[in-house]
């Protein structure tokens, strides 16, 4: 545990924030996931915990949307380094948190009042205005967030045997979410393999858990993009202010 604690202050100081705070992040998925799982015994709680337009499902879309904002900020920041394909990267990034906030609440629908084309109704088994709702994108789309989850995951870990930043500028931070965000990856990787391998058919309450393991994972994803956009825009602040002490010069 010790050993642990450790590694957890490292990285806490190598992404300036305080090993108070790198505890808060990483052991929140984990309580939450305990919570979330205690009020199963009163099914009342469990069904708004967990339900359409509920607590969880409106805190994946606020995390999902401030990752969009932070993202994008990352691809502007390296834009103007130089960095193209990290500009590049980070935009889908932002591209692809946009989408999921957007699909997580509809668009909208329920707020505003809209009807589904009867189309769409038809093969969305939720009868939203949604595309991941449809089974055979359904089906990629939770793929895919298996994926990034096994990514947040075993990146951390795979960059100190194969360091990433030889593959250039700042890639080791933009590339690998620090130890402390793993357990956000590693509750929604560690749901999607259970039910790949052990609930393949699962009920109404294991499909509904499912909701606080994508909070995580939104929540990861706003972390690590802010984490970063703070650094790099710390950066670009201490170079010029570097550069005047230099030359003997006061920076105004």
């Amino acid at each position: 545990m010790q050993r642990i604690a450790k590694s957890i202050a490292a990285s806490a100081e190598e992404w300036s924030i305080s090993p108070r705070s790198a505890w808060v992040i990483a052991l929140l998925p984990l309580i939450g996931a305990a919570a979330v799982f205690l009020t199963y015994f009163n099914r009342p709680l469990y069904r708004f915990v967990t339900m359409e337009d509920g607590p969880v499902e409106w805190s994946q879309f606020l995390f999902y949307a401030l990752a969009c904002v932070a993202g994008t900020g990352i691809a502007y920041k390296r834009f103007k380094a130089g960095h193209a394909w990290q500009a590049l990267l980070f935009l889908g990034f932002a591209f692809a948190n946009f989408f999921i906030a957007g699909e997580e609440i509809a668009w909208g629908q329920r707020i505003l009042g809209l009807q589904t084309p009867a189309g769409l109704r038809k093969i969305n088994h939720q009868g939203e205005i949604t595309i991941h709702n449809i089974q055979i994108i359904q089906n990629a789309f939770n793929f895919v967030l298996f994926l990034a989850g096994a990514y947040g995951s075993i990146a951390y870990f795979a960059n100190l045997i194969f360091p990433f930043k030889r593959f250039g500028d700042q890639v080791n931070y933009l590339l690998v979410p620090p130890l402390f965000l793993v357990p956000a990856f590693l509750v929604l990787f560690g749901y999607k393999f259970i039910r790949y391998t052990v609930v393949r058919s699962p009920g109404f309450i294991v499909t509904k858990f499912g909701e606080w393991p994508e909070l995580c994972l939104a929540f990861g994803f706003f972390v690590f993009a802010w984490l970063n956009y703070r650094r790099l825009a710390t950066q670009l602040v201490s170079v010029p202010v570097i550069q005047a002490a230099k030359l003997g010069d006061t920076p105004v």
